[in-house]
């Protein structure tokens, strides 16, 4: 097995792609470590993929309807809704 030194790092074929993604990663800050704040944050990003005809009310329901966890945390998915929207991740 040859030594590690040897292996090439691995690199994005597409510079603005590689961009993209240390963005994102600095999107995330802190809440990389915050389950609830990723689950919340994806399912955003998932259902207004899914439903992009659904304004940010409806969205919002669908994810505190989604898991039990997130019945009474309207204001904080309004708020991490908000953030993703300024970052251009979403647009309503």
């Amino acid at each position: 097995m040859p030594p590690f030194n040897s292996i090439s790092i691995l690199e994005f074929e597409d510079s603005k792609k590689e961009e993209q993604f240390k963005e994102f990663i600095k999107f995330l800050n802190g809440d990389i470590n915050n389950e609830n704040w990723l689950e919340i944050a994806s399912s955003i990003h998932l259902f207004r993929r899914l439903y992009p005809q659904e304004g940010s009310q409806e969205i919002i329901k669908r994810v505190m309807e989604k898991n039990e966890k997130f019945k009474n945390m309207e204001d904080e998915i309004k708020i991490i809704s908000a953030k993703i929207e300024k970052e251009g991740l979403i647009k309503w």
